[in-house]
């Protein structure tokens, strides 16, 4: 089946393959790139439906007043920031909590421009043979708030088209909506 991409790898880029429904639901093989480096688990299907939700959550998520926390050195201080109880202290938050992304650690921040995202792979996970190769360490990507936007746009609507042309070519007379 057809890879759909939308937005930069290089940046940010959403990229899926392999749709299919589960009752209502629409799900798909599922990656999001951030600096050229890609945050998925091989054999899990994300639904498509809640991602784009969450996504456009990210996207609408109010600018953060006050400097957020430094980014931090190590998975493991990532590790304690992501199970602090105090996010709206150290300003950085969860995102991409879908199963597909759970061999990650992943934060972001936003400002009035720009959206920074911070993520390394989980040290549960770092030992196994699909992240050899993967970048070791805290990795860090800005992205401007009008490009993230962008691309989840561009998603919801690739997403919308892909589930109408499955719909036709399943015989079924009704449209299908994103999100």
């Amino acid at each position: 089946m057809e890879t759909n991409v939308s937005g930069d790898k290089s940046l940010f880029a959403i990229e899926f393959s392999e749709i299919s429904h589960q009752g209502q639901a629409t799900f798909a093989q599922c990656g999001i790139w951030l600096g050229g480096h890609q945050l998925y688990e091989p054999s899990p299907t994300t639904c498509l439906d809640a991602l784009l939700r969450r996504l456009h959550g990210i996207a609408n998520f109010p600018p953060v007043t006050g400097n957020p926390s430094p980014v931090p050195a190590s998975a493991t201080e990532l590790l304690r920031m992501i199970t602090s109880e105090d996010a709206d202290e150290i300003r950085w938050y969860s995102c991409f909590e879908e199963e597909t992304f759970d061999y990650f650690l992943k934060l972001f921040t936003k400002d009035q421009r720009h959206m920074t995202f911070i993520w390394t792979i989980d040290p549960d996970y770092a030992g196994f043979d699909i992240f050899r190769d993967y970048p070791k360490g805290v990795q860090k990507v800005c992205v401007e708030n009008s490009e993230f936007q962008r691309v989840v746009d561009e998603f919801a609507q690739a997403v919308k088209m892909t589930k109408q042309a499955l719909a036709e070519s399943e015989g079924s007379p009704q449209t299908l909506e994103a999100g």
